[in-house]
């Protein structure tokens, strides 16, 4: 997205078909983020990579949930390597659910006619200290509105600590589970683990909680 303080950029006809630069717009001096990157996606990239003065593919960062355009951006008409990140493929299909959610919600009067979102907690502090070796104990809580019956799981959010290599849990699916600090942290780390529930209503619904783990001396 462009910064605040930058004139718009205005794509008009003669600049897109001679590839001119249009007089007195600035070079773009912000990153750039696709959110998405369908049709209209894959065919503006390469536009603007070659006639956006400043931007440069490292510039660019491509969230998408579908592997669709990923030639595109790893170069081809693009001619550069923008990252395309696929970290919120997890997210992308739990967003889309909470929306039809919200949609049924909006059109149905009677509360037992639409589903509603997991209740989930972390049982004791969502900030804990620990040294090298120790076992860290998670526990977590749930429950649904609608009686509906709710999964849970474990996992570490790899791209939020700071110790990025993979921990095993004792068991990923129980709401009291544990992980030993590996060997090779080093104090001031964190390790952040999340405790997902879903139900299994319609549209399924998912809500989150985390736990940071910081690595001490």
């Amino acid at each position: 997205m462009c910064s605040s303080d930058l004139t718009p950029l205005v794509f008009g006809e003669d600049f897109i078909l001679r590839g001119d630069p249009v007089p007195g717009q600035p070079e773009l001096d912000a990153p750039l983020v696709f959110v998405g990157f369908g049709s209209i996606g894959q065919g503006v990239l390469p536009l603007i990579l070659r006639h956006i003065g400043g931007m440069t593919p490292d510039r660019i960062t491509i969230v998408t949930a579908e592997p669709a355009g990923a030639a595109e951006a790893a170069g081809g008409r693009g001619g550069g390597n923008p990252r395309l990140t696929a970290m919120n493929n997890a997210f992308f299909a739990v967003l889309q659910h909470d929306f039809a959610a919200r949609l049924k919600w909006s059109v149905t009067p009677n509360f037992k006619d639409a589903n509603h979102e997991p209740m989930v907690k972390i049982v004791g502090s969502r900030d804990l200290d620990a040294r090298v070796g120790a076992t860290v104990n998670l526990r977590g809580s749930v429950s649904d509105p609608d009686n509906n019956k709710v999964t849970t799981k474990w996992w570490q959010y790899n791209e939020a600590g700071t110790y990025t290599a993979d921990i095993a849990v004792a068991d990923a699916n129980a709401l009291e589970t544990s992980f030993r600090v590996p060997d090779d942290a080093t104090p001031g780390q964190t390790i952040h683990f999340i405790l997902e529930a879903t139900d299994d209503g319609t549209p399924t619904l998912t809500r989150y909680q985390r736990v940071v783990v910081t690595v001490r001396p």
